[in-house]
């Protein structure tokens, strides 16, 4: 945690005090509790759900086609 607020004051030195880098810092683990050091966290929800709507649209689309293929056939 130190080495982030150390970057953080670093980086943002010249726009905003050193403690209040540290006091920001010091608000992250309130504000993302699930957030532990590991981008993982982020990362691997949001590709389960890229997942689960491209299979959606894919079905959905495969369904729309048979549908019209059936229209077809009819007319």
């Amino acid at each position: 945690m130190e080495s982030i607020a150390l970057w953080f004051a670093g980086t943002l030195g010249k726009y905003i005090s050193s403690k209040l880098a540290v006091f920001i810092v010091s608000l992250v683990p309130t504000v993302f509790p699930t957030y532990q050091g590991n981008p993982l966290v982020f990362v691997t929800p949001t590709l389960l759900e890229a997942g689960v709507t491209g299979v959606a649209v894919i079905i959905g689309a495969l369904v729309e086609r048979g549908i019209i293929s059936r229209r077809r056939e009819r007319i």
